[in-house]
């Protein structure tokens, strides 16, 4: 990572805090039923003293949890709780299949209820992802008539929808494939021999709504953010080659937050998901937005969810 970013601090911080998250900090396990019924989800809750700010972390795809409880230590530096439910399908959670958020989102409503009867009437939250789990704290604050505890949003790389995300990995296959075939005089303009964009999305759609019963575009962080009116900070690094940083800048541009932040880190800073690399850039940007986001009341905000008739909670 470039020098800017102060990679010896990095290293330093991080190596203190996957051992306070191995070995020091006092760890909860907690459960909520699944929103349908049809499991259980699990979280790891990091209690910090007498706090009543909690930040809830989405975890990403393939995310252990220990990257994440090494990441979460900033947020306990700055006086929050912190609660890191692992996904449908992920970790300690039952499930066989990732959602992409479309039905962790509901079980989100069971996470809130639980801290806010932890916390009490005091209770504030701030949701908190990257990448995929930047798409389920986005997806969650965008259904709207949330608890007036819920403050603040921070989505660090998310994707815009599935099928831009989709597109753009199968570009780059091709592209690096036509890197070979130009040699001999085969261009291939973009496109992967025998399997036609359209046709592999269209495939992958018809698999999913058979297994999972919701169509891929149900899946859309620029329906969520047109959704939410929540404080919403958007991170992202020009050096992501996975989910790009122009996917964040959509949904930024689309966002209905009166109350929104755009932050992407130039330079050499680590690849996908690799903002909080900037430890000391990385909290002052968060802990700036917050000072604001955490006094403020969403317009969109109430003191009970309503969760359609067809999603109700199980707990």
């Amino acid at each position: 990572m470039d020098q800017k970013y102060n990679p010896d601090y990095v290293k330093t911080y991080y190596t203190d805090a996957q051992d306070w998250y191995d070995n020091r900090v006092q760890k909860q396990t907690w459960e909520v039923p699944f929103a349908d019924g049809t499991g259980t989800a699990r979280a790891t809750y990091l209690k910090n003293g007498d706090s009543k700010k909690t930040i809830i972390y989405g975890q990403g795809w393939t995310t252990e949890p220990e990257g994440m409880g090494r990441i979460s230590k900033m947020f306990y530096d700055m006086g929050y709780n912190v609660l890191m439910p692992y996904t449908r399908g992920q970790n300690s959670s039952d499930g066989e299949w990732l959602t992409f958020g479309d039905k962790d989102k509901q079980d989100w409503v069971n996470w809130i209820n639980k801290i806010d009867q932890t916390n009490g009437q005091d209770s504030q939250i701030v949701l908190y992802g990257q990448s995929l789990g930047a798409d389920t704290a986005l997806q969650y604050a965008g259904q709207g008539n949330l608890p007036s505890s819920v403050k603040a949003t921070i989505a660090d790389c998310g994707f815009s929808t599935i099928p831009s995300l989709i597109y753009h990995l199968y570009t780059g296959a091709a592209n690096s494939l036509n890197s070979i075939t130009s040699k001999i005089g085969w261009n291939l303009n973009g496109s992967i021999p025998l399997v036609p964009f359209d046709q592999l999305l269209t495939a992958m759609n018809g698999i999913n709504k058979l297994v999972q019963g919701f169509s891929l575009d149900d899946v859309s962080g620029i329906t969520a953010v047109k959704n939410s009116k929540l404080p919403t900070l958007f991170i992202s690094t020009e050096d992501d080659t996975f989910i790009p940083d122009t996917e964040t800048e959509t949904m930024y541009n689309l966002s209905a937050s009166t109350d929104k932040k755009l932050w992407v880190l130039d330079g050499h800073v680590g690849g996908h998901a690799s903002a909080s690399n900037a430890v000391q850039d990385y909290m002052k940007n968060i802990e700036d937005f917050l000072a604001s986001a955490m006094n403020q009341s969403s317009s969109s905000s109430d003191d009970q969810l309503n969760v359609p008739a067809t999603n109700k909670v199980a707990a």
